[in-house]
């Protein structure tokens, strides 16, 4: 690796470790124990609260939003910036009755298709 290289890829994770803390600091910001379960998945998953991140061709983007609660054993589920989850019922599982999802689908925006995609829509 030349030094050039090695320089640029510090560059690149000094630039995603600032975005992280950014994106953190507005977790701690806009966190309260009061939110509901679907408050604190909008919360991840709502482009306008600044978590979300569409950064895909910087390999920083958030591809999904997962929310789990372990008091009731739900669990939500979404992919791709401002989705409905899918409410997925882990009890339900644990006790053996069938879970009747069979697919999970969202966009992203990204000009760049990830290695496990047919084809990407463009996102305007």
């Amino acid at each position: 690796m030349s030094f050039l290289s090695a320089k640029v890829r510090k560059e690149e994770n000094r630039y995603q470790s600032d975005e992280s803390i950014e994106r953190l600091n507005r977790i701690k910001a806009q966190w309260r124990p009061s939110l509901s379960t679907r408050q604190a998945y909008q919360l991840f998953n709502d482009r306008e609260q600044g978590i979300f991140s569409d950064r895909y061709s910087v390999w920083s983007g958030t591809l999904h939003t997962s929310y789990y609660q372990p008091e009731t054993l739900v669990a939500l589920y979404g992919v791709g910036a401002n989705q409905l989850p899918v409410r997925i019922n882990l009890q339900q599982f644990l006790n053996g009755e069938t879970i009747r999802i069979k697919r999970v689908t969202g966009e992203l925006k990204a000009d760049t298709p990830f290695i496990n995609q047919r084809q990407i829509k463009k996102i305007d």
